[in-house]
C-alpha cells in the first residue's frame, strides 16, 4: 500500500492512497488514526483542501472541482462551497430548470415556495402545508368535518429554480 507523508490537520492518522473508485470516478485515501486505530476515507480533493486550509472540513462544506473534472485534483481547480452553492452551480452547468410554485398554507396562511413536483398539483392530492405539522393539523380537522378553502392555496407559477435563490 502507498502511504502518504501525514500533514496538518491530519498529522494523527495514518494516510494510505490516493486510491482511484471506478463507481465514482474520483480518488480517495483511506486515513487510520493512530491513537484509536479507527479506519475511514475522505475524498482526496477534500483532503488536499483540508491541508491548503490548514483545518478539518465542516460537514456542510463541499470541495468543488472548478472544471468540472473529478479527476484533476491540483489545488488551483479546487474551491469549498456550501452545499447550495454545489448545487445552483451543477444546476447552472447543466441548465436544469425546475419549475418552483408559490404557495398559501391553508392551516397558517405562510406563504413558501416549493418545487412543482414536491405539491398537490402532481400528487393528485388536494392541498400542500408548509410543514408537517400544519398538513397534521388539516387531516386532523378535514377528519373531524372543519371544511377548508383550497381555492387559494396557489399564489405564483412564475419561477425557475436557479434565478429564486438569492446569493
Amino acid at each position: 500500500m502507498k502511504i502518504i507523508k501525514a500533514e496538518y490537520p491530519y498529522s494523527n492518522y495514518i494516510i494510505y492512497g490516493p486510491y482511484f473508485h471506478k463507481k465514482e470516478n474520483r480518488y480517495y485515501v483511506y486515513l487510520i488514526d493512530k491513537v484509536t486505530k479507527k479506519r475511514s476515507s475522505t475524498s482526496y480533493a477534500r483532503y488536499l483542501k483540508a491541508i491548503q486550509l490548514k483545518r478539518i472540513l465542516g460537514e456542510k462544506e463541499q470541495v468543488d472541482h472548478r472544471d468540472g473534472n473529478c479527476k484533476n485534483d491540483t489545488i488551483e481547480n479546487l474551491q469549498l462551497l456550501t452545499h447550495r452553492d454545489n448545487i445552483k452551480k451543477y444546476l447552472k452547468q447543466h441548465d436544469i430548470r425546475k419549475t418552483i410554485i408559490q404557495l398559501c398554507c391553508p392551516n397558517c396562511e405562510k406563504l413558501f415556495l416549493r418545487e412543482k413536483r414536491n405539491t398537490f398539483l402532481s400528487k393528485h392530492g388536494t392541498f400542500t402545508a408548509c410543514s408537517r405539522h400544519c398538513a397534521g393539523i388539516i387531516r386532523r380537522h378535514l377528519q373531524l368535518g372543519i371544511k377548508y378553502s383550497f381555492a387559494n392555496n396557489i399564489i405564483n407559477y412564475d419561477y425557475t429554480y436557479p434565478e429564486i435563490i438569492k446569493t
